[in-house]
């Protein structure tokens, strides 16, 4: 949602059936993110700039090199 969490805009969403992957960018910062998001929250490349919050539980990080970032205890 507009407003509220990391400013992105949408540049490809795969509708999947049951869920979507959607892929952003990140606004200001010159990074990509890849989700995997229900259907229940329908995306759309028209939707212009959106607002990315979700609980860190649920990220999986990678490096430049596609390796998976450890999380620090």
């Amino acid at each position: 949602e507009k407003g509220q969490g990391i400013p992105a805009r949408i540049d490809f969403v795969e509708h999947l059936g049951d869920h979507q992957v959607v892929y952003a960018d990140l606004l200001h910062k010159g990074q990509r993110i890849i989700a995997k998001v229900p259907m229940t929250h329908r995306f759309d490349c028209d939707d212009g700039e959106i607002g990315i919050a979700l609980p860190p539980a649920w990220c999986h990080l990678f490096d430049r090199d596609g390796q998976a970032c450890r999380a620090s205890a």
